[in-house]
């Protein structure tokens, strides 16, 4: 058995100006049922602070917490194949004004993850997930008052490498397709990243 309590600060920029600071902790508990397989408990808590910008000028109605309870069951196999299957369920609180109110709601995430060593070193990840988020109040942006529910598809594939045991480099492609009754949030992208990982 083994407990994790990994800790995370985002800072992000978008056009320049900050967008985003945030802290999230995520105790984690590992127990392992066999030699090839485990569960995971993991408790989440973040706080965001969106920063108004002259592009996002609303973007502090964002800023909230987000408490978060999850449970996975993993597999491994012959130290070359990892499979993983996860649930989570998520509450976003925000603040009490009309425009901060669009942003709360409750989550359901169901994710399955597939990772494969292959030769030469490098490790590919798969990944699907399936989020359903749905809000508590009246969206803003609704003429007739709906409130928002989103249907969230997100598939990852990630090449990477580790050298030296502490670096560890990676080419990431991301299709995320976001089904909202909310048209303005109805939206499908494509994101390919460059990663650089150190463990210290």
């Amino acid at each position: 058995m083994q407990l994790r309590i990994p800790y995370e600060f985002n800072f992000v920029l978008v056009g320049g100006d900050t967008f985003l600071r945030s802290h999230a902790v995520t105790p984690t508990l590992t127990i392992p049922e066999s030699s090839i397989t485990f569960t995971e408990l993991q408790y989440g808590f973040a706080s965001q602070d969106f920063v108004k910008t002259p592009q996002f000028s609303n973007n502090n109605d964002r800023d909230g917490v987000n408490h978060s309870v999850g449970i996975a069951q993993s597999v491994v196999l012959n130290k070359m194949v990892r499979l993983r299957v996860r649930y989570d369920f998520d509450r976003e609180f925000t603040g009490s004004s009309l425009t901060q109110d669009d942003w709360a709601y409750r989550g359901h995430k169901f994710t399955g993850d597939l990772g494969l060593s292959i030769p030469m070193g490098l490790k590919l990840d798969l990944e699907a997930y399936y989020y359903f988020q749905n809000y508590d109040n009246p969206n803003s942006s609704s003429l007739s008052s709906e409130k928002r529910r989103d249907r969230i598809q997100t598939y990852t594939a990630t090449l990477s490498k580790t050298f030296d045991n502490w670096v560890t480099a990676s080419v990431q492609y991301l299709y995320n397709w976001n089904a909202s009754n909310i048209p303005v949030f109805d939206y499908d992208r494509s994101i390919v990243s460059l990663i650089l990982t150190g463990n210290f």
